[in-house]
């Protein structure tokens, strides 16, 4: 709907930009997220889901 130019999106800063999308910073009021990853204690995960989970503790996030 947003590209259709009949509609708009709340998008991270991050986020994937695409050809025809005009993207502006939401100054106010401050927006945040947490982020987690959960894990049963204990048990083994797959090598992607470590993988993730190294990636995510070793990504210097804002704030």
């Amino acid at each position: 709907m947003v590209l259709a130019g009949i509609g708009f999106a709340f998008m991270p800063e991050y986020s994937v930009t695409l050809p025809g999308l005009i993207q502006r910073p939401l100054i106010e009021p401050e927006v945040s997220r947490s982020v987690v990853v959960a894990a049963m204690p204990g048990r083994p995960h797959s090598p992607a889901a470590g993988a993730l989970m190294r990636a995510a503790q070793g990504f210097r996030w804002p704030g």
